[in-house]
């Protein structure tokens, strides 16, 4: 009786050079965020350092306005009385814990050369960005419609501390809206380029 022939079935080889093969399998493809660096590009490791740049100016902003609206009690009037001053002020502690997250994960990223994230976090933080770029303006226009409207006859310490937080909100949208600008270019030529 003949034996009944094995034929050799052609193994696929993976679509990667086998010295970037990695033991937990097939790397995550990288994906251009504003604060990751292949090495390659140049112009995103620029945009990255701009970015890092804008995020510490946001949390500092930030920090300063909250700090002098929280600090505003002055008589009989509190930051507390007014519900504009109170959504401003919730608003800058909002942009100045979400700026100090981002800001500490894109300097790692552009020291340490580490990707956090993945594909997913340009669309997060365009996304977060753009929310609160709007809330923060009109947080901030808000603020400074009751300054004007109510407190303008009284020239006051509570007044010039209200009118410095604002200052301070409108200087934090300010550099809010040019990383919202960044990342949601970013998305859209990752989303129009594949």
């Amino acid at each position: 009786m003949a034996e009944p022939r094995v034929q050799a079935v052609p193994v696929a080889q993976p679509a990667y050079p086998a010295a970037a093969a990695s033991p937990y399998g097939i790397p995550p493809p990288k994906h251009p965020t504003a604060a990751y660096d292949t090495g390659a590009n140049r112009d995103v490791k620029k945009l990255s350092l701009v970015t890092s740049l804008l995020r510490v100016l946001q949390v500092l902003f930030a920090l300063i306005g909250f700090s002098i609206m929280a600090a505003s009690k002055v008589g009989g009037l509190t930051w507390e009385d007014v519900k504009a001053y109170k959504f401003c002020l919730s608003m800058l502690v909002i942009v100045f814990v979400w700026a100090l997250i981002l800001a500490v994960l894109e300097l790692l990223e552009a020291f340490a050369k580490m990707a956090v994230g993945g594909g997913v976090k340009p669309f997060i933080v365009a996304l977060g960005d753009l929310i609160l770029a709007f809330l923060l303006f009109g947080a901030a226009c808000a603020a400074a419609t009751v300054d004007t409207d109510f407190l303008s006859g009284t020239p006051s310490e509570f007044s010039s501390k209200v009118r410095a937080a604002t200052a301070f909100a409108f200087l934090t949208w300010f550099v809010l809206v040019p990383t919202m600008v960044i990342n949601l270019a970013l998305v859209a030529s990752e989303f129009f380029s594949s």
